[in-house]
């Protein structure tokens, strides 16, 4: 069946007659047009499928009638909620590094598919943002993957992260644990984010497995926070190291071998719009891609020590 006939015809049933479907129908077709279609219709289905004059159905007719009309009678409900969706703001919440560094590119991209996109973007710690999320205040969270996560949520895994110690560049530590030892003795202050917070939890962890505790000192809800008061020489900041991050002048990291990595996903509740849906698929290709520059970064570098 020719599904133009088709939708011919479901014009006529619902209006009864093809004179007043023409009248109705929301774009231009003439009487004759109409007439000739859907004869070819009853051809290929060999039933007549209603009486001219008077206009009525036949039992052909009213099967075929009540088989096409929920499709016909929910297009034009479904061309608003589409229309209403794509004026639906994409809410995001990420830590600030993130939403400076990795995701205007990707909400360029999002936006040229969606070129009526609106945007609503808050700055949040990964706990917060996972807060914010539970609250139905943002549609998206790009946090740290907890050890436990709750089944109402759904999650994209993307990239992990190596934990690891800020220090002022100009400090004399050049490895971790030789800013352990002045902890030990009560010389190093620790500027993190709240103990709620993953990073925080993890490095407490692997901290007690190795015998070693170093309490909080100054706590802060943000990594960039974090960076500004290690400069001004507050202590020793606990952060991440983010792929293409550039540290402020006067700051350096320390590596913190066989800690744990953290795991950085974006979740969701439901179901996502075709919006939210495009941004989640180009940050996992971004990440991808991040990825792989890694590998081959580290591939080339091993290399160029062999020779």
């Amino acid at each position: 069946m020719n599904l133009h006939h088709l939708e011919l015809f479901y014009y006529v049933a619902r209006h009864r007659g093809i004179a007043p479907a023409v009248d109705r129908m929301p774009y231009g077709v003439q009487q004759p047009a109409v007439s000739m279609q859907l004869i070819q219709l009853e051809k290929t289905l060999g039933q007549s499928l209603f009486v001219r004059r008077p206009f009525s159905l036949t039992p052909s007719g009213e099967e075929l009638y009540r088989s096409i009309a929920p499709f016909f009678d929910q297009l034009e409900s479904l061309e608003t909620r589409l229309k209403e969706e794509d004026l639906q703001p994409l809410r995001i919440a990420a830590p600030p590094t993130l939403l400076r560094d990795h995701l205007p590119e990707l909400l360029e991209l999002t936006r040229r598919a969606f070129p009526r996109l609106r945007l609503r973007l808050r700055e949040a710690t990964p706990t917060q943002a996972l807060a914010l999320l539970f609250a139905e205040k943002i549609d998206l969270a790009l946090s740290f993957v907890p050890e436990k996560k709750s089944r109402d949520i759904q999650v994209r895994s993307l990239m992990r992260f190596p934990m690891v110690l800020l220090i002022p560049r100009r400090s004399p530590w050049n490895e971790a644990e030789e800013v352990f030892a002045e902890a030990r003795e009560g010389k190093c202050t620790l500027i993190s984010l709240p103990s709620s917070e993953r990073i925080a939890q993890a490095f407490e962890e692997e901290l007690e497995s190795r015998g070693m505790s170093w309490e909080q000192g100054i706590e802060v809800h943000s990594l960039n926070l974090i960076q500004s008061y290690v400069l001004r020489g507050f202590g020793v900041g606990l952060s991440v190291a983010v792929p293409g991050q550039v540290l402020p002048r006067g700051l350096r990291e320390l590596a913190l071998p066989r800690f744990p990595l953290l795991d950085l996903g974006v979740f969701w509740r439901g179901e996502l719009s075709p919006q939210a849906r495009f941004f989640v698929n180009a940050l996992g290709e971004r990440v991808r891609k991040i990825a792989t520059g890694q590998r081959t970064s580290r591939a080339i570098e091993k290399s160029d020590r062999r020779s």
